[in-house]
């Protein structure tokens, strides 16, 4: 069964850093984990010190990130 953990909110409220920590502890439990971020200012990539892109990228064990540029269409 897909689970599926949506956070959303008003800008500065810390979305990006809760989703990084949700993402970062499902995985550590062993959970397949994708983090995609649709934030046209990206910063999942800064929280987690490693490029990301619009491709899943491989993170730790069990978690991938992707950051999506909704204005520019899909390769």
């Amino acid at each position: 069964m897909t689970h599926l953990v949506f956070l959303g909110g008003k800008g500065g409220v810390g979305k990006t850093t809760l989703s990084c920590a949700i993402s970062y502890q499902l995985a550590a439990r062993g959970r397949r984990t994708l983090l995609v971020s649709t934030d046209p200012a990206h910063s999942v990539g800064d929280v987690l010190d490693m490029e990301i892109g619009p491709a899943p990228r491989r993170v730790v064990d069990n978690l991938y990130a992707m950051e999506l540029d909704l204005e520019k269409p899909s390769e």
